[in-house]
């Protein structure tokens, strides 16, 4: 497995920031299980769509510090 060169700023890209909040969603929901009731299961569908989208969107900023 070989990094990418530019794994430093990754925390910039938009589908990291959606795989975080799905994680924090997750853990939140564990740690308070009545958020189970008010988050619907279409909430978690929708961030995880959101982060194959952000993968798929190009990042400009980020792609000018690669090289």
């Amino acid at each position: 497995m070989k990094l990418v060169p530019y794994w430093r700023k990754c925390w910039r890209m938009y589908s990291v920031h959606a795989i975080a909040a799905l994680g924090m969603l997750g853990a939140i929901s564990d740690w308070m299980p009545i958020v189970r009731e008010f988050v619907p299961a279409w909430a978690y569908i929708t961030i995880m769509a959101l982060g194959i989208a952000g993968r798929m969107i190009s990042q400009d900023k980020d792609d000018e510090s690669k090289g």
